[in-house]
């Protein structure tokens, strides 16, 4: 962490960081935009609570479970879903860049990313793990759902941990 901190501070990056933050849910619901591996717990929060995302699946995994679940998302126009190979720092500006250009489309992202979270789901957004968010993941049609061990955050930038 101090390597990325000091990354930040010479290029005068404002940025909060931890190695757990304890109010993830809120952190989640107050971003515009969340960048994250895409694994099925961060997934399924991702559409309980309706956040546009730029989702960059795990690659290597034996059944590609990550890229399936951002799928979801990005089937739904909820979500980016770019390959770690083509997941550049110039790639993600350029994409953060287009948003900031058309905010109204992370507006219609977010929307997108909600419909997918099935009306019979009566999970709380922001609260992890249970039966409930089990079924959650289950109803999105998640081959394989795990609640999700933890997340280790950076401005809004997840990475599963």
């Amino acid at each position: 962490m101090a390597r990325v901190r000091a990354v930040y501070d010479r290029l005068k990056i404002n940025a909060e960081l931890a190695p757990f933050f304890t109010d993830l849910p809120a952190r989640l619901a107050s971003s515009h935009l969340v960048v994250s591996r895409s694994g099925a717990g961060t997934v399924a929060e991702l559409a309980a609570i309706g956040r546009p995302s730029i989702l960059v699946p795990l690659p290597g995994a034996i059944d590609q479970d990550q890229f399936a679940n951002a799928g979801v998302l990005a089937q739904a126009d909820g979500a980016l879903r770019i390959a770690q190979a083509e997941f550049t720092p110039d790639r993600l500006a350029s994409e953060i860049s287009a948003f900031a250009a058309e905010p109204a489309k992370l507006t219609a992202m977010a929307r997108r990313a909600r419909s997918r979270r099935p009306a019979r789901c009566r999970r709380a957004a922001g609260r992890s793990g249970g039966e409930s968010c089990r079924n959650l993941g289950q109803e999105l049609g998640f081959e394989r759902f795990d609640v999700m061990a933890g997340l280790v955050p950076a401005i809004h930038v997840l990475h599963e941990g």
